[in-house]
């Protein structure tokens, strides 16, 4: 059960970039954010845009919680 609520999220989340980014989205970015993230499924959306953002891409929304816990 949990492997298809992390499914569904990471759904989710690529469904929104995909809309965010539009012809800038790049699967192989966004599959390698997934894979480097690692924590609280709650926190999957904000590393994930945190690790596009290092590649260059930028994105607008970053949660204060996110970054309060990288600093």
């Amino acid at each position: 059960m949990s492997y298809k609520i992390g499914e569904l999220e990471i759904l989710k989340i690529r469904k929104v970039l995909t809309e965010e980014l539009g012809n800038k989205f790049n699967i192989k970015v966004f599959h390698k954010a997934v894979l480097d993230c690692i924590g609280p499924l709650d926190l999957l959306e904000e590393c994930v845009r945190w690790r596009v953002e290092e590649k260059g891409i930028d994105l607008k929304v970053r949660t204060k919680q996110f970054v309060d816990l990288l600093f």
